[in-house]
C-alpha cells in the first residue's frame, strides 16, 4: 500500500514530518517500509491541461466530456463529474497508467458508455489539500504539458508499505504500539575509526530495543577540514599526525576494532580525504532513509578497502551499492547543495562545546562523548527517555 506525509499527519502527526521519522516508526510496530518517494516525484506524470471542448454526457446528466490538450498532439478525452469544469480551463490531468499517492492507478476505460482516458484531478486526490469537490485549476499561465511540480511546489513524501491492507489498518498498528521515541544526533567523521567503532557498539545496543521508534541523525563534523579538497598522501598525512608513534595507534585501533566485528587495513589507504563530500552524500541518503546505510558503507570503504572517499566517482559507487541512484547523486555532488549544512553542523557542534568525535546526543538531553561500551549507551538511552521532573 501507499501512505502519503498528508495522511499520515492525520493519523500519526508525530511522524510525518520526515520520512526518516516515519519509516522508523512504521517499523516499530512491525511493518516493512519498501520505498521512500518525494510526492513530487510520484506526481512528475500528472500534467497540466487545457480543455479545448464540454459536451453533455449523453447516458448521465451529472457527467461531461471533455477535450483537453496536454502538448503532446491529439487531445485527450477525459470524461468527469466535476462541477467545475469549463472550457479554457487548466486543470491537472492524471492520464493513464499514473500511480495516484493513495495507490490507485489510473487507466484508459468507459464511464456509461463513454471512453475516458484518466482524469482531471482534485486536490484531494492529488494529496495537495483536503478540497474534494472540485478540481484543481490554475490560472493559465503553466503550458499544456507542464509537469505538475513544475507548476505548483509541492512537498511531502509517499511511503511504499508493505504488512497492513488499507490506512485503517495501519492507523489501528500505530494506536496500540507503545513503541517509545527515540532520537539520536550523531556527531562524527567518515575519517574517524572511533566513529566507525561506536556506530557498531551503538547499534549493538539499539539492536535490543525493538521497542523504541528511533529517528537517527546524522550531524557533519570534519576533524580535520584544512586538508585541501584533493586529500593528502597517507604516509605524509600519518607522519605528521602521529610520528613514530603511528604503528602502536593503529594497531591498538585495530585490535578495539576487531572486539566489534570491524575489520581495519590502515596499510590499504593511499589518501587522507577532505570528508565535505563524503558527509554531503550522508546528509543526501538521509532524504530517503539510507543515512545509516550510506554512513556504514563509506565507513568500510574507507577504513577496511582503502578506498578514497574525498574522491566524487568513489561516493557515487558507493552511493550505487547501497542503493541510491547513482546518477543524481553525482549531480548533487557536482552542486554546491549540502555544503552550508556542513558548515553549519560544525558551527552547531562548536557552540556545544563539541571538540571531538564520535559525540552522542540522546532525545535533545544526554550527551555522550567516545565510543562508549554497551552498559554506557545503554544507560545513556534510558535515562534520556524518562520523564522530566
Amino acid at each position: 500500500m501507499l501512505i502519503s506525509s498528508r495522511v499520515l499527519r492525520k493519523v500519526a502527526p508525530e511522524i510525518a514530518a520526515e520520512s526518516e521519522a516515519a519509516t522508523e516508526r512504521l517499523r516499530g510496530v512491525g511493518l516493512e517500509v519498501e520505498e521512500v518517494m518525494p510526492l513530487a516525484d510520484l506526481l512528475r506524470k500528472v500534467v497540466i491541461g487545457r480543455v479545448t471542448a464540454v459536451s453533455p454526457h449523453p447516458n448521465a446528466d451529472r457527467l461531461r466530456i471533455c477535450q483537453v490538450d496536454v502538448g503532446d498532439g491529439e487531445p485527450l478525452q477525459i470524461v468527469t463529474g466535476a462541477d467545475n469544469v469549463r472550457e479554457g480551463g487548466h486543470y491537472a490531468v492524471i492520464r493513464s497508467g499514473t500511480t495516484l499517492p493513495n495507490g490507485t492507478r489510473i487507466r484508459t476505460g468507459k464511464l456509461r458508455g463513454e471512453r475516458s482516458e484518466g482524469m482531471l484531478g482534485s486536490a484531494d486526490e492529488l494529496e495537495l489539500g483536503d478540497d474534494h469537490h472540485g478540481l484543481l485549476e490554475f490560472d493559465g499561465s503553466p503550458a499544456p504539458g507542464t509537469a505538475l511540480p513544475d507548476a505548483v511546489p509541492i512537498t511531502g513524501f509517499v511511503l511504499r508499505v508493505a504488512g497492513a491492507a488499507d490506512v485503517e489498518e495501519l492507523t489501528s498498528l500505530l494506536a496500540v504500539s507503545d513503541a517509545a521515541e527515540l532520537q539520536i544526533d550523531v556527531f562524527a567523521d567518515i575519517a574517524c575509526p572511533w566513529c566507525y567503532i561506536g556506530e557498531q557498539r551503538l547499534a549493538a545496543v539499539l539492536a535490543e530495543r525493538p521497542d523504541l521508534a528511533l529517528t537517527w541523525r546524522w550531524r557533519p563534523f570534519q576533524l580535520q577540514p584544512g586538508i585541501p579538497p584533493v586529500g593528502l598522501p597517507w604516509a605524509e598525512f600519518v607522519a605528521s599526525k602521529f610520528g613514530a608513534d603511528a604503528a602502536a595507534v593503529f594497531e591498538h585501533t585495530r585490535a578495539v576494532g576487531k572486539e566489534s566485528g570491524l575489520d581495519f587495513h590502515f596499510d590499504r589507504i593511499t589518501r587522507a580525504p577532505n570528508t565535505v563530500n563524503a558527509h554531503r552524500l550522508v546528509l543526501h541518503a538521509q532524504q530517503s532513509d539510507r543515512a545509516r546505510q550510506t554512513a556504514d558503507a563509506l565507513f568500510h570503504a574507507y577504513f577496511t578497502e582503502g578506498r578514497d572517499v574525498g574522491d566524487p566517482q568513489v561516493l557515487v559507487r558507493v552511493a550505487d551499492e547501497v542503493g541510491l541512484d547513482a546518477d543524481k547523486v553525482e549531480a548533487y555532488l557536482a552542486s554546491d547543495s549540502g555544503r552550508d549544512t556542513v558548515d553549519e553542523s560544525q558551527d552547531a557542534a562548536t557552540r556545544l562545546g563539541i571538540s571531538g568525535v564520535p559525540f552522542y546526543i540522546f532525545n535533545g538531553r544526554v550527551g555522550i562523548s567516545g565510543a562508549q561500551d554497551h552498559d554506557t549507551f545503554a544507560r545513556a538511552i534510558e535515562l534520556s527517555m524518562k520523564e522530566e521532573g
